[in-house]
């Protein structure tokens, strides 16, 4: 009998907000991306800029609109 997720990683927060962040970005939805930005600490927000940045790094029409979002 095995378990639900077994011997695989469960996503943490920080990778559900690259995710979510990302996918606001897809859809030019600044002001989810504020709710997000809004109410992290500081080094969680680099760290969620950085995975973003990861993330559209073959995008560059949406990492362009990112950056100018940022």
């Amino acid at each position: 009998m095995c378990a639900k997720g077994f011997g695989q990683s469960q996503p943490t927060k920080i990778d559900k907000l690259i995710e979510s962040a990302v996918r606001y970005c897809h859809k030019r939805h600044p002001e989810a991306l504020d709710s997000i930005f809004d109410y992290l600490p500081v080094n969680l927000n680099q760290r969620v800029v950085t995975g973003i940045l990861a993330a559209l790094q073959k995008d560059i029409d949406t990492l362009s609109w990112f950056c100018g979002y940022i």
